[in-house]
C-alpha cells in the first residue's frame, strides 16, 4: 500500500526560497514536480480533494493506482531532463608548474643555442656603455693582467681564441668584436712578456703562478718598468708593481720580495731614494 497520487498532490515539495526558483529542495526540478502532480491530480479527477486526497490527510493508505508513474520513473526522468538542461562544461587545460618548468627550460635551451653575433668596432664600445662595463681602449691594462691570471687559474690551457674569449667574457662583454679581440690579442703578448703566461706549440699557460716563481732581477725590471720615471711612495711603488704583474693584493709574500729587489736596486744604482719616496736612475 503506497499514498495515493492525489494525496501527493495535496503534499507538494515546497521551494526553497533561499536558493531562488531555479532551485528546489533535494535538487528536484519544480517545473517536472509540477507537471508530474497535474498528471496525477487528473487522473484521480477532479481538484484533488476527493475521497483519496481525505483518507490520506486523515493518515490512512489507500490503494496504489496502477496508472501512477512509478517513483523510480518520475526520478529518471528529472534526471535526464535536468541533464539535458545543463550547459556542455569545457574541457580547459591546466596549466601546472611543471608545465611552466618545461616551458622554462625550452626557453632556455632556445636561447643558448642562438648564435654569437660578431659586431664591428664601433659596436664593442656600444655593448660596453650600454652595459656599464668600461670600454676596451679604456680598460687599464694592468687591471686586464689580473683577469688573466683568474682565467688562466680555472683552464690549464688555452688556445689564443678561447683565451681571448673568456678574457672578454670576464670583462663583461657579450660579443667579442675585432677591436676587442686586436686590443686582447695584444694583451696576450703583454702577459707573456711579464712572465705571466708562457706558449707551447700554439697552447697559452700560466707561467710564474706566485711571486716566488720570479727571481730577483726579474723583479727589479718589473719594478723599474711599472714605477717609469717620476717619484713614487715606496709602497704605492710595490703596489703598482704587484698590479703590474696580474696580482690582486700585496700579501707579506709580495711585500717582501719587492722590498728586497728596491734595496738590490739601490745598491745598483738603479733607484734613488729619498726618505719613503725612490724614483728610477
Amino acid at each position: 500500500m503506497s499514498i495515493n497520487s492525489a494525496a501527493f498532490v495535496a503534499c507538494r515539495v515546497p521551494r526553497d526560497r533561499t536558493r531562488g526558483d531555479r532551485h528546489v529542495a533535494a535538487g528536484i526540478n519544480p517545473a517536472a514536480v509540477d507537471q508530474s502532480c497535474r498528471v496525477s491530480r487528473d487522473r484521480a479527477g477532479g481538484d484533488g480533494h476527493g475521497a483519496g486526497a481525505g483518507n490520506a490527510a486523515g493518515g490512512e493508505l489507500v490503494p496504489q493506482d496502477p496508472n501512477d508513474e512509478s517513483t523510480s520513473v518520475l526520478l529518471e526522468r528529472i534526471k535526464a531532463e535536468r541533464e539535458a538542461q545543463a550547459p556542455a562544461r569545457k574541457k580547459t587545460k591546466t596549466r601546472t608548474r611543471s608545465t611552466e618548468v618545461k616551458e622554462e627550460s625550452s626557453r632556455a635551451s632556445t636561447k643558448s643555442e642562438a648564435p654569437e653575433e660578431v659586431p664591428s668596432n664601433n659596436e664593442s664600445k656600444r655593448d660596453a656603455d650600454e652595459h656599464t662595463v668600461v670600454p676596451i681602449d679604456e680598460t687599464d691594462r694592468d687591471d686586464v693582467m689580473a683577469i688573466v691570471r683568474d682565467v688562466f687559474e680555472e683552464y690549464e690551457e688555452l688556445d689564443r681564441d678561447d683565451a681571448i674569449h673568456e678574457v672578454s667574457h670576464k670583462l663583461g662583454y657579450k660579443r667579442t668584436g675585432s677591436q676587442i679581440r686586436d686590443i686582447l690579442s695584444d694583451d696576450i703578448r703583454t702577459a707573456m712578456r711579464r712572465d705571466i703566461l708562457y706558449s707551447d706549440n700554439g697552447m697559452y699557460r700560466l707561467g710564474c703562478q706566485s711571486i716566488d716563481d720570479y727571481k730577483r732581477d726579474e723583479l727589479i725590471k718589473y719594478l723599474l718598468s711599472a714605477m717609469g720615471r717620476t717619484w713614487w711612495e715606496q709602497q704605492d711603488a710595490i703596489r703598482e708593481a704587484t698590479r703590474h704583474l696580474g696580482f690582486r693584493r700585496t700579501g707579506k709574500k709580495i711585500q717582501q720580495a719587492f722590498e728586497s729587489a728596491i734595496n738590490s736596486a739601490i745598491r745598483r744604482d738603479l733607484l734613488e731614494r729619498d726618505e719613503q719616496s725612490l724614483r728610477r736612475l
